[in-house]
């Protein structure tokens, strides 16, 4: 199993390796960042990162996307809606471009609540919503 995704990931070309990497440290920072702050100053810190007037470019936040979601499979926290955002967020400051945590709640088909964090740049879901939820803080 892990010999098949280490071949997947040496058959990638260079840019998508170094993505992959990338997104692998920003997203182990962003669990740390968790780890040893509330919530709320994570996501404050994670906003105060200085963005510019750069070109959204659709295939490069296709491209953030799909880093997020390959490296957050393999991510070994179950909370990981929340750190992909923060780490997806980091990312797309670091290229200049705005982007927006929204987080959520809904009802579970065994009425419990369930909770989701997701990331836009613009309209383009980074992280996506998935589900209907009610929308109660935005960072």
């Amino acid at each position: 199993m892990m010999i098949m995704k280490i071949r997947k990931f040496t058959r990638l070309p260079r840019n998508l390796k170094l993505l992959l990497s990338e997104t692998f440290f920003t997203l182990f920072v962003s669990q740390v960042t968790l780890m040893l702050l509330p919530v709320e100053k994570a996501l404050k810190k994670s906003s105060q990162r200085d963005v510019g007037d750069a070109d959204c470019k659709n295939i490069e936040l296709t491209e953030i996307r799909w880093a997020l979601y390959n490296a957050g499979n393999i991510w070994f926290r179950k909370s990981r809606c929340l750190v992909q955002c923060i780490a997806g967020k980091r990312m797309l400051a670091r290229r200049g471009i705005d982007s927006q945590i929204f987080m959520g709640v809904r009802h579970s088909d065994e009425k419990r609540i369930v909770a989701h964090a997701w990331l836009l740049a613009g309209d383009f879901e980074v992280v996506e919503k998935g589900e209907d939820y009610l929308e109660l803080a935005k960072f």
